[in-house]
Order: C-alpha cells, then structure tokens, then sequence
C-alpha cells in the first residue's frame, strides 16, 4: 500500500473520531509526543516485542493523524521530495555522507513519479539504503530523539508568537 494510500485508509477509520475529539492539529501533535514517549520508555524498559509493536502502531496512526489534519496534502510527494530516490536530499549521496552536525542546506528533490506508489515496505528498504549504517552507529535512541525534535520543530512553529519567545529565551539560557 502507498503511503498516500495509508493516510486515506487511517483517515477513513478514524477521520470522524479525530475531527470530534482531536479537532486541533496542536491536540494531535501533542498525542504523537506522549506516543513516541511511550515507545521510548518500552523500549528503554526492554518490553516485550508485542508492547512495543502495539506502541510503533499507535506512533503511526497518531502520524498519520496529523497528516489528516491537511486533507489536500499527499505525504507521499513530500516523501519524495525530501527523500529523493537518488541519495541524500543534503549531500546527495546513498549511503549518506553527511557531517550530521553540521549537513548545510537541503537540496530539494523532485516528485518522482515512480518514488510516488513505493510502498511502506520500499520506503523502509530506501530508508536502510540512505541511513541504515548512520542509523545504526547511533542506534534507536538517536532515531527517537530526531523524530521527538522534529515533532517539536512543527509544535513550537504552531505554537505562536508568546510560545516561540519564550522558547527562544529559553534556548539562549542553555545555548
């Protein structure tokens, strides 16, 4: 199945729940954090692999339902652009190459129309191509900080201007 098709087969099941009880996308970000939380602590905790598999559906659905907060949004080309089949959207390159401190400005990839109905199954495949010896030099706990802090990136976006301020004054305490 696509990944376009994934948002549409998750909008279809819980479309109707998520508009009458999470109807704010700050709700739903807020419930993709306590989700990746969750998994965090299972797996620090050495859970068994079917707490920690139900925990990994509950982080996609809970993605998934942000992505329905945009209905006219296709995660698919957005994948494909910032994932380019051809290597690294930052140094171009499979296996990437990146200084991971310091990657410089991202290259912004095209749509590619074949990249567009990969499946979860090939995107995974893409992923262990481009990432797979960095992810796994840095192990699970870096790959859950980099999509907790990416899910942050968005909420203190949404977050307004009051919230924004704050946060900046609080990363120049600490910076």
């Amino acid at each position: 199945m696509t990944l376009d098709r994934w948002s549409a087969h998750f909008s279809k099941i819980y479309g109707c729940n998520n508009a009458v009880y999470t109807p704010s996308l700050h709700e739903r970000l807020g419930l993709l954090i306590v989700t990746v939380r969750t998994l965090q602590d299972l797996i620090r905790k050495n859970a068994s692999p079917k707490k920690i598999a139900r925990a990994s559906a509950h982080t996609v659905a809970w993605l998934y339902a942000v992505v329905g907060h945009f209905p006219s949004l296709s995660l698919a080309q957005y994948m494909c652009i910032k994932y380019p089949s051809s290597g690294c959207g930052y140094c171009r390159r499979k296996p990437c190459g990146c200084d991971p401190v310091d990657r410089g400005k991202h290259k912004t990839g095209h749509i590619n129309k074949k990249q567009l109905s990969w499946t979860i199954k090939i995107w995974q495949k893409h992923f262990r191509e481009l990432y797979g010896p960095v992810n796994r030099e840095r192990g699970v706990w870096y790959a859950l900080d980099r999509l907790l802090a990416e899910i942050a990136e968005i909420h203190h976006i949404l977050a307004g201007s009051f919230i924004g301020e704050r946060a900046k004054e609080i990363e120049r305490q600490y910076g």
